[in-house]
């Protein structure tokens, strides 16, 4: 897993993970070049599972400018880490689109929950015990100038979820925020046996005022879904608003300053490894004030008091705040000691004073 921030100038910025040289997980791009008035600093992940023999491998996370787009330039922001876990979990399932998808027009106007989705992306997963934790990611990109605000879900058994167990991402595709953009999920759901997990295209819902979302956009090629189950005895999920269900419409404010969101404890036991991965992920914008920005929130995790891990970053530019976007956030804790520790996810907010996170599921755990 890898994720945090870039700065980028032109092209089509891309990033992944490499296992002995050849590619394993999703592509995780940004795309500047259309015209795009406003380019900042934006979250970027990449997920990838995979069997390896016994031996020494090289697990590289590698940036390029994509050779689509001559003459690109990019910077991967300090703070961008890479983690390897071995041996999750009992039961690993990943799956990984061939191609790109067809394109996403879905209506959401006059909004009424469950939201209407296409599935892109769906993978078979028997799980002998309960939780099952998913993670998605790959890229949207708007082909046809049909701009707005893409959105995936990330499902099990094509049921529309609670904010307990699944986070949205979100990425406003246009010439003030991007054409071409990451996007990634996460979900736990406290279930086993034979299910089927899913990445749900759809589009933000606009609500205030109530119109119809314009966006149409592909979901490109190499977007994966992991999902892990059994022997994850010390796992978790923290969301800020758990009860509401199907209405990704719902945040909780930020303002300017630092704030610890997704507060929670949990045990390691004596004679566990102690080991746990640890996923942050949040959506973002200011639309109350047009006059707004320049600003940035600031996503990271606090482990024990301490903030550690990878930043993720996204930048606003003055008078272009109104673009929801999705950061990411990670660290692996290695040998962590026998007893209770606390996590919590760190947002800071500089320029945006009525800046707003989502009220899904930020935080999830897992580790044995």
């Amino acid at each position: 897993m890898a994720d945090s921030s870039r700065m980028h100038k032109n092209g089509l910025a891309t990033m992944e993970i490499r296992l002995d040289g050849v590619r394993i997980s999703n592509s995780s791009m940004l795309d500047f070049k259309n015209g795009t008035t406003a380019p900042v600093q934006h979250s970027f992940n990449c997920i990838a599972a995979t069997y390896v023999s016994a031996g020494t491998h090289t697990v590289q996370l590698v940036g390029y400018n994509h050779p689509s787009v001559s003459g690109g330039e990019f910077y991967v922001g300090s703070g961008s880490n890479l983690s390897v876990v071995v041996n999750p979990s009992n039961v690993i399932t990943y799956g990984a689109m061939a191609s790109d998808s067809a394109e996403i027009n879905v209506s959401t106007y006059p909004f009424s929950p469950p939201i209407q989705t296409v599935n892109v992306l769906s993978a078979s997963h028997t799980a002998a015990a309960a939780p099952v934790i998913v993670l998605t990611s790959g890229r949207s990109y708007d082909d046809l100038a049909k701009y707005g605000d893409s959105m995936w879900g990330t499902y099990i058994n094509g049921q529309c979820p609670t904010f307990a167990q699944q986070m949205w991402t979100v990425n406003d595709l246009s010439t003030t925020s991007e054409s071409h953009a990451p996007m990634f999920g996460q979900a736990l759901y406290n279930t086993s046996g034979n299910v089927t997990v899913q990445l749900a295209a759809t589009e933000l819902p606009y609500i205030n005022p109530p119109t119809q979302n314009p966006v149409e956009y592909k979901v490109g090629s190499t977007t994966s879904v992991v999902a892990l189950s059994g022997n994850i005895p010390i796992n978790g999920a923290v969301a800020q608003l758990p009860t509401v269900q199907c209405d990704p419409n719902h945040y909780v404010p930020a303002g300017t300053g630092t704030h610890n969101f997704w507060n929670t404890s949990f045990q390691v036991q004596s004679g566990q490894n102690g080991n746990v991965m640890f996923l942050l992920k949040t959506r973002v914008f200011d639309c109350q004030d047009t006059n707004a920005g320049p600003g940035t929130f600031k996503l990271q995790l606090v482990l024990d008091g301490t903030l550690v891990g990878s930043v993720g970053d996204q930048d606003y530019s003055t008078n272009n705040t109104c673009h929801s976007r999705t950061l990411a956030a990670s660290y692996l804790a290695m040998h962590l000691a026998a007893g209770t520790h606390t996590v919590a996810g760190n947002v800071n907010v500089t320029g945006l004073p009525n800046g707003v996170v989502s009220g899904d599921l930020g935080l999830i755990f897992f580790g044995n």
